[in-house]
């Protein structure tokens, strides 16, 4: 990700400036030729504004990515870091639907339980594991990593999506919250509903 200033995503964008711009003054000088000058005029116009509202999507981009940068900056700089660890009995995995990301709720078998979501967490060789720690900013509540600290556990149960209503996900990535030990599935989900995110 190019810094705020970088000079090559400057001279990227100058230059895409430049090839938008004569691209424009090409076709706009083709309908002039071909005797068709408001076609050629819509057509560069068009193709103007297409280009024009990729930049401000990069734009957009850019800025979001250096706020959450310098958002990680600020907690890695206050030297505080939470850390939740979890050791599940059993872990229930929803089989993702289209693109919403993983879903994964982790029993430690005394009535806590942790709930992680989103794009970011995948099954990989470590993940998810008999025994993990999330890093959290106490913050921004930004995840910073999952420390795996033991072999990877295979999920205990898969819940397809028409096997039972499973639609809401919870507003942040990681929740930790509460229900009884053991607890059936429909009740484990009306107690993320219900919790308050970590």
């Amino acid at each position: 990700m190019p810094k705020e200033g970088s000079v090559d995503w400057m001279r990227d964008e100058r230059r895409a400036a430049f090839v938008t711009l004569a691209v424009c003054a090409a076709v706009v000088l083709i309908g002039v030729i071909t005797h068709h000058p408001k076609a050629g005029a819509v057509v560069a116009g068009t193709f103007g504004l297409m280009r024009l509202s990729g930049y401000r999507d990069r734009r957009r981009r850019l800025r979001d990515a250096l706020a959450h940068r310098q958002r990680i900056a600020e907690e890695l700089e206050a030297g505080q870091v939470r850390v939740i660890r979890c050791q599940p009995t059993r872990i229930l995995e929803r089989e993702e639907f289209e693109d919403e990301g993983a879903f994964w709720i982790f029993d430690g078998g005394d009535g806590h339980y942790l709930a992680i979501c989103g794009q970011d967490y995948h099954e990989t060789p470590r993940f998810p594991s008999a025994d993990f720690e999330v890093l959290i900013t106490p913050r921004h509540r930004l995840v910073l990593g999952i420390r795996s600290r033991a072999p990877r556990m295979p999920s205990t149960l898969v819940v397809k999506g028409e096997e039972i209503e499973w639609d809401s996900f919870p507003e942040q990535e990681i929740t930790a919250f509460s229900a009884a030990p053991n607890a059936e599935v429909p009740v484990i989900l009306e107690a993320l509903e219900n919790a308050s995110s970590v």
